[in-house]
């Protein structure tokens, strides 16, 4: 549907006057951050949940709805939903954003356009905001989410000043979980730092460089488009050094079996959670399932 169309739609439904700021997010991990802050005071509203991809996502009518009410819309980055951004400012003009990987303190990684990577030195780095050229699945971080649950308290509270002392003190218990969260996973996670893994989609270089792991490539771009013959060939050429691949339940894993058949084992990974449902506990689920995905990924090795 146009956006003009859903513009229309949106200025034709009425919405209820409200005290607690109406709050959309972008994806479930966010939107657990966002949940986790607002506990007690209110609940944020999620655009893609389950096994949707935020890559490519198209709103329905109701979610339409939801954006043009937001008085806080929260997402990743315009490079990981830039379909959001267009629909904030068709719906929700007068709405407050908070776009993440632009807040201060934010770990950054650049992008990675090889399909084979060469060499395992990676740089945190902070990026000028608006620079071109950062992965945008920052939220595996978990010093990048704690980062978050202060601006996100922050953003709130100037939107509902009564209840500041409560999304600053929410903000601080879900730090302390999520610090705690963190030392748990490396420790797990210790066995898997020398096998060589290949996800599916390059989304994961954030947990891989937070938990000292090792992509050794990546089958699809950080964008997750479809892969050009040249980038099949260096594939298959690096085949003898892959450990395991990791693929996605939002994407098929029929390529990954063309490229390597039976010679290499397929675990399956979600970074979006979608398989927990959403709400506060949403995003530790998701990073300590991601863990045991690459346990078992990664098991004889």
């Amino acid at each position: 549907m146009r956006l003009t169309s859903l513009t229309a739609l949106a200025l034709a439904l009425p919405l209820a006057a409200h005290a607690t700021p109406k709050v959309v997010t972008d994806i479930a991990p966010i939107h657990s951050l966002v949940a986790q802050v607002m506990d007690g005071v209110g609940t944020p509203d999620l655009l893609v949940s389950g096994a949707a991809s935020p890559h490519g996502f198209a709103l329905r009518p109701s979610q339409a709805r939801l954006v043009s009410s937001a008085d806080l819309i929260v997402m990743v980055a315009h490079d990981l939903t830039p379909w959001l951004e267009e629909a904030a400012e068709a719906l929700a003009p007068n709405a407050e954003h908070l776009e993440l990987l632009d807040v201060d303190g934010t770990v950054h990684h650049d992008l990675r356009e090889e399909a084979v990577f060469d060499e395992r030195d990676h740089k945190e780095h902070d990026h000028d905001h608006g620079e071109e050229g950062v992965d945008p699945h920052a939220w595996l971080d978990p010093q990048n989410a704690q980062v978050w649950l202060s601006a996100i308290a922050a953003q709130l509270s100037a939107l509902d000043p009564d209840n500041a002392a409560r999304y600053a003190s929410n903000a601080e218990t879900a730090r302390a979980a999520l610090q705690s969260l963190e030392l748990t996973l490396y420790a797990r996670l210790e066995p898997a730092q020398n096998a060589a893994i290949l996800p599916l989609h390059d989304a994961y270089q954030y947990f891989e460089q937070r938990f000292d792991l090792h992509s050794v490539g990546a089958i699809a771009a950080s964008d997750a488009q479809a892969p050009g013959p040249k980038r099949l060939s260096d594939l298959q050429n690096a085949a003898d050094n892959v450990d395991c691949v990791l693929i996605e339940p939002q994407q098929s894993a029929k390529l990954a079996q063309s490229i390597y058949g039976d010679a290499v084992p397929l675990v399956t990974i979600d970074p979006l959670g979608g398989g927990f449902e959403p709400g506060l506990t949403l995003y530790v689920e998701t990073l300590s399932a991601m863990a045991d995905s690459i346990l078992d990924c990664t098991s004889d090795h």
